[in-house]
């Protein structure tokens, strides 16, 4: 719209140009001279006023909130004040695409002197990330209508200051996890006795001097003629690990955002479960490695959830369980999400089996990969099955293809 004006424009100065030249050819008067050098001048004065008026606008912008999970919206609004003396015939822009990424239509308006406009949307985001929102080209037309200036270029710079906001995967409850809470792992030194379940008991063992003499099970200590204490259920006795696959996924634009989103989701809600059941947590995510005791780290993994990027070297999954196993003597739970399953993978998750690790992998799958699958249940891994559009309270309440110890 803008552009054909100033065509249009463009045509009517011309012509207008042209009859007066025709006019100065024929006439040579001082009236027609003098007109003739002031349409030669007026687009050079034109732009002279219009770059300086130009110079006093003041363009800011505003978030409603720095950070929002997938699908909030928050008001985004763009603010330009005149604080000159000239008026600004035509100030143009483009919206920030927040959700396709694509232009949109310039907006398009006038501003007088000290006149303030503001503009506002509502913007929401489909995928998890950090975002950088500006407006786009930012042109200014002269008096005229001739001419535009880009003043990104020149006197506003988008991206100088932009406002930016962090999309958080959004957070699932699940209820139940396949995990093993027979491990006594590393975990145990890190927790007190008061996380047990004094209702469950797991074991018995001969009493150490350390141990509080109401720990004795006086029954079994009587029949086997010696000290017997009680070792009770905690999740302290479990740690989890959980790996998860960065590796680029293969397939279209949309579906791979998409399933960068359910394993980053699948991350988030997981980790949760665990510490909200006092169950220590090492992420190892990226090229992060995150320990988190309790909730009160969780937004440190939350946060690392949102902005990881998914561009790992293709065996680096396999060379980081790798060195964990050389390194965990103690057995724990593994838990492995992972968009693409291969030999390789397989076999240090059935060496980690060996070593008495209880592995769960998540799946979350971007091609035919039955064959594998197929061999993982076959070695006794629980395998589970996400789809992209899985709804995780019924995939992990009853759809886990193998039950945990």
């Amino acid at each position: 719209m803008i552009r054909r004006r100033m065509i249009k424009n463009r045509v009517l100065y011309a012509i207008a140009l042209v009859l007066c030249f025709i006019l100065l050819f024929f006439t040579k008067a001082q009236t027609v001279i003098t007109l003739f050098y002031a349409l030669l001048i007026f687009p050079v004065v034109a732009m002279a006023l219009n770059a300086i008026s130009a110079r006093f606008l003041k363009i800011t912008q505003q978030l409603g909130s720095s950070s929002l999970i997938i699908g909030e919206e928050s008001k985004y609004t763009i603010t330009i004040f005149n604080k000159g003396l000239l008026f600004v015939p035509s100030f143009s822009y483009t919206r920030p695409a927040v959700s396709t990424r694509k232009p949109l239509a310039p907006v398009s308006f006038s501003i007088k002197s000290q006149e303030t406009v503001t503009d506002e949307m509502n913007v929401s985001f489909a995928h998890r990330g950090v975002y950088h929102l500006s407006p786009g080209e930012v042109y200014a037309t002269d008096y005229l209508g001739l001419f535009r200036i880009n003043l990104s270029k020149w006197i506003y710079k988008p991206m100088s200051n932009p406002a930016t906001v962090t999309v958080y995967p959004q957070i699932i409850d699940i209820h139940s996890f396949p995990l093993s809470y027979n491990l006594i792992s590393s975990a145990y030194s890190h927790f007190a006795l008061m996380s047990e379940d004094y209702a469950s008991l797991a074991d018995l063992r001969p009493y150490q001097p350390s141990d509080s003499m109401r720990r004795i099970h006086w029954k079994a200590s009587a029949k086997r003629n010696e000290l017997i204490v009680k070792m009770f259920e905690s999740s302290a006795f479990s740690a989890a690990t959980v790996f998860v696959d960065t590796r680029g996924i293969h397939g279209a634009t949309q579906f791979r955002l998409e399933a960068e989103d359910k394993i980053a989701e699948l991350t988030v809600s997981v980790c949760r479960y665990c510490l909200a059941r006092h169950i220590p947590v090492n992420i190892r995510l990226g090229h992060e490695e995150i320990s988190a005791r309790g909730m009160r780290d969780f937004e440190r993994l939350y946060s690392a959830a949102a902005c990881v990027p998914f561009d790992d070297e293709k065996d680096l999954m396999e060379r980081r369980l790798q060195l964990f196993l050389n390194e965990e003597a103690l057995g724990c739970n593994i838990v492995v999400i992972a968009s693409t399953l291969d030999g390789k993978l397989l076999d240090v998750l059935l060496r980690a089996k060996a070593f008495g690790h209880y592995v769960v992998v998540i799946h979350v799958p971007c091609e035919d990969e039955g064959v594998i699958a197929v061999r993982m249940l076959d070695s006794g891994l629980t395998l589970i099955r996400c789809d992209i559009g899985a709804n995780l309270p019924e995939v992990f309440g009853h759809g886990w293809s193998a039950n945990a110890r």
